[in-house]
């Protein structure tokens, strides 16, 4: 049972929904953010199981507008380094958020292995 164990972690990446390169500019946002918190995660060496992600845009932005935005979330997080192979069924959207003001940019939960993260983490307490 306990290597079936996981841990979920969760991320609020901020990207103005006025970026022409959506998914692009996230990666560079969500990698800052990574680094900020000084998380091992960062690590090529930890393969996500699952991600999912929810936009989060301002009232006025446009259902075509907000498909291409989750799909170059979803193209971006498919360049990381799965578990399985890299395969979009292990990248879920949630319905975007929608709202007139407050934080814009994107949620992201991805889960790892237990045993991988904490791996990853008794390594960066040794350093």
């Amino acid at each position: 049972m306990e290597a079936d164990t996981t841990y979920e972690f969760r991320w609020d990446v901020e990207v103005p929904g006025t970026e022409r390169r959506y998914g692009q500019k996230f990666m560079k946002q969500w990698k800052r953010v990574l680094q900020a918190q000084k998380m091992a995660l960062v690590s090529s060496k930890l393969s996500p199981r699952e991600a999912r992600f929810q936009l989060c845009v301002a009232d006025g932005i446009q259902p075509p507008e907000v498909s291409a935005c989750e799909a170059e979330v979803a193209d971006a997080l498919s360049h990381l380094r799965w578990e399985a192979g890299a395969s979009q069924s292990h990248i879920h959207s949630d319905a975007a958020d929608r709202r007139a003001s407050g934080f814009q940019g994107v949620r992201v939960w991805m889960t790892f292995a237990r045993q991988d993260v904490e791996s990853v983490l008794a390594k960066k307490l040794k350093i």
